[in-house]
């Protein structure tokens, strides 16, 4: 038999077999899956209908209340300032000081001078209570930018 034939067929019946195997997960794999799977970001776990103070036990106090004119309803503001990421951004030049071996003489080159340019998002979410229960939000996002020498 040539043994080119031999392997390729060897190679081929790997391929087929391989994807037949099949796991089982382990007892209790589901809710550690579950709960590896959760969000993290209490902002996403929002749900309607939740209470006042099951939204407090997730979100903490309010930045602010705001009372509506409708009896009942408020609207409850969150705020929170995130960086996105951070930069190296030209903010100046200086003189750096050199010799001219061709004129024999010291001469100064402009020389950029670089800063942190941080990139901030800036987050507002605003709660509609109506009667103790959480009725329907909304994030509202900004992005801005700081300087840091």
């Amino acid at each position: 038999m040539n043994p080119r034939v031999f392997l390729v067929g060897l190679g081929l019946a790997g391929l087929t077999f391989s994807g037949c195997a099949t796991a089982t997960p382990a007892p209790g794999a589901g809710t550690a899956a579950a709960a590896a799977t959760a969000p993290k970001d209490p902002w996403l776990a929002l749900a309607r209908d939740l209470t006042a103070e099951q939204v407090r036990a997730a979100l903490g106090e309010p930045r602010e209340m705001r009372p509506m004119q409708t009896s009942g309803g408020e609207i409850w503001v969150y705020r929170r300032t995130t960086a996105a990421g951070v930069d190296l951004v030209q903010t100046s030049t200086e003189e750096i000081p050199y010799y001219d071996p061709i004129r024999g003489e010291m001469r100064t080159r402009p020389s950029p001078v670089y800063s942190q340019q941080t990139r901030l998002v800036e987050q507002e979410l605003n709660l509609l209570m109506f009667q103790g229960r959480l009725v329907s939000w909304k994030v509202q996002v900004r992005q801005g930018q700081r300087f840091i020498q």
